[in-house]
């Protein structure tokens, strides 16, 4: 009865994980509006209405077979395309959905089985997986929000690691398809689809599969007819892909953009190394994690492993091999980007991926292990995961809401520009750096304004001004002391260039963290410049206190007559404390005249 009990309670609990899980995509997702190549993807303007749904999709696989055509052929930008040009609920709910089902294909594959909603450890993998994304997934804002990131990301990856899924199984010697002739006719399917989805991640796969191919056939295993058909079809898919036309057209645009002739043994040296810092650096907090917990769990297994090891019995730890074989394996696909000219956050996606899932699976061997001590400890820190992944969702809530209320203002005025008959319309630029969480990509619009002026039908300017111009009330600054040296301050009437170098550090506060920005203030207006921060390794040895060692700060704008208005401004100092989100300000006697 109190089993019974208790798994009536899992269930429920699982259920209210699933739909606030549901909600929260949701919200964010509606609180995401077009941005960056939403507009270069949309197949007809905001004010063209089909006629029919017969047109509508005639418009819209136009579109798709152009851009399949002349730039990317990849599954998840026709997906991309597709969302840019449906009703917007549908991108809405689609997305929720994917966004639940990828963070439940995580312990899928930690495991190797389905998910069983009445299961504790279950529950509690879906939980961190959850979790691990929220607090550290270094693309956030890219992958799972924005139209063209999620398609061309998350739904490109949801559909190779869904197609792979048996592939996955198989290592546990299941066959999931055995006897499933139509099963196995669509997943064959699917894997000219899954071919289609990503130069890097596809190669990983291919490579599993080889492998498998090869070890079945030594250990003379039967290779099962699946295996063969969707290997097949998944090479296909990836061949289509690389010899593509669009794929040649976009490598040589891509070689020209970069001034690219040939790629030197040299070139391909210094991509690995900076593929290997950028992955490190934007996924430090993942990796230490999972280092911590695979330490915890060989120190507590030790004794267990040898035994195993001398009883030739490790087949015990077969599944600790598994997922461990396809996180090196999934570096494969980082591996894969030394042949592209620039490295995106969000093409370590799928190492990404692996590498929750060994959190996962380990973390769970943990709370599983007979030490109450250890457990009990584990649950702590689950406890505190959980905080501070609603303390996160927060944060990501009010971020995009404050976002998509600026964006839709902006839109307004491009639409009463419009209905007015008016040539041309400005408005301002997003004021606010890209993070994690969000990536506006207004870079990518402000450099090709084409496409939103082809969306609205209008001529559209960015206020370069309004970038900069503040409201110092709605910074909710504390005006203090705050420690400076101003060691160069220039004005150069000839060049309109702003030069700023100096220190500023606030009393028995931490540096490292903080980020330094210049004001420059007058009657009317005051603007706000993020400046270079660097080490003053001069100021901490004369304070004797190493908290000052991140203090240098550099500001150096060139055409500022362009930014800054005419007039005299008071230069201040800003001070974010990015631990406590709070900003201290102060201004200083020094002065610069622009005109």
């Amino acid at each position: 009865m109190v089993k019974k009990y208790n798994k009536r309670y899992l269930l429920i609990l699982f259920l209210c994980i699933l739909s606030g899980m549901f909600l929260f995509f949701l919200s964010i997702n509606i609180n995401t509006p077009f941005m960056g190549e939403d507009f270069a993807l949309v197949s007809f303007s905001s004010h063209y209405e089909p006629s029919s749904i017969g047109e509508h999709i005639s418009l819209i696989m136009q579109r798709i077979i152009r851009q399949a055509s002349t730039w990317n052929i990849r599954i998840g930008e026709q997906i991309a395309i597709i969302f840019c040009s449906t009703n917007k609920l549908y991108y809405y709910i689609g997305n929720a959905i994917i966004s639940v089902l990828y963070v439940l294909l995580i312990p899928i594959y930690a495991f190797g089985r389905k998910m069983k909603m009445t299961e504790k450890n279950d529950v509690i993998s879906v939980i961190i997986s959850f979790c691990l994304i929220i607090l550290f997934q270094p693309a956030l804002g890219e992958i799972f929000f924005w139209r063209t990131g999620s398609g061309n990301y998350l739904w490109a990856v949801f559909i190779l690691l869904t197609f792979t899924i048996p592939l996955r199984v198989i290592f546990d010697n299941r066959n999931l398809l055995e006897n499933k002739k139509v099963l196995i006719l669509l997943h064959t399917i699917l894997g000219f689809f899954a071919g289609l989805t990503n130069e890097n991640t596809v190669i990983t796969f291919i490579i599993i599969y080889v492998c498998t191919i090869i070890y079945r056939i030594i250990k003379k295993q039967k290779v099962y007819l699946w295996i063969w058909s969707s290997f097949i079809s998944l090479g296909i898919g990836f061949l289509v892909m690389i010899f593509a036309p669009s794929t040649a057209i976009r490598i040589q645009t891509y070689k020209k953009i970069f001034g690219i002739e040939h790629v030197t043994v040299k070139d391909y040296i210094y991509r690995t190394i900076n593929i290997i810092h950028r992955f490190f650096t934007e996924n430090i907090m993942l990796v230490s994690i999972l280092l911590v917990i695979i330490i915890v769990y060989i120190i507590l297994n030790y004794k267990k492993i040898n035994e195993a090891k001398q009883k030739e019995q490790l087949c015990k730890y077969k599944s600790a091999s598994i997922n461990l074989i396809f996180l090196l394996s999934s570096a494969l696909s980082a591996g894969a980007l030394i042949g592209a000219p620039y490295v995106e956050t969000r093409a370590f996606f799928l190492i990404d991926f692996f590498m929750i899932g060994c959190i996962i699976y380990f973390s769970i061997q943990i709370i599983n292990e007979i030490n109450k001590f250890i457990s009990a400890i584990t649950y702590l820190l689950l406890g505190i995961l959980i905080i501070l992944t609603v303390k996160e969702n927060i944060t990501i809530f009010k971020t995009y809401d404050a976002y998509n209320k600026f964006i839709n203002t902006n839109y307004s005025v491009i639409q009463e520009a419009k209905k007015s008959n008016q040539s041309s319309v400005k408005i301002s630029p997003y004021n606010n750096i890209n993070n994690r969480i969000l990536n506006t990509r207004e870079d990518y619009i402000q450099s090709n304004l084409q496409h939103l002026e082809r969306y609205f039908e209008i001529k559209v300017f960015f206020s370069i001004e309004d970038l900069y111009t503040i409201d110092e009330s709605q910074l909710n600054a504390k005006y203090i002391e705050i420690m400076n040296g101003m060691d160069y301050v220039e004005y150069n009437q000839t060049e309109k260039q702003l030069k700023v170098i100096g220190w500023a550090a606030i009393e028995n506060m931490q540096s490292e963290n903080n980020d330094i920005s210049i004001l420059l203030k007058s009657d009317s207006k005051t603007y706000k410049f993020i400046t270079n921060k660097y080490k003053r390794k001069d100021v901490s040895e004369y304070y004797n206190n190493s908290k000052y060692e991140d203090t240098g700060f550099l500001l150096d704008i060139s055409d500022a007559k362009k930014i800054i208005e005419n007039g005299t401004y008071v230069i201040g100092v800003c001070i974010k404390d990015n631990e406590n989100n709070s900003n201290y300000i102060m201004y200083t006697k020094n002065k610069i005249e622009v005109n």
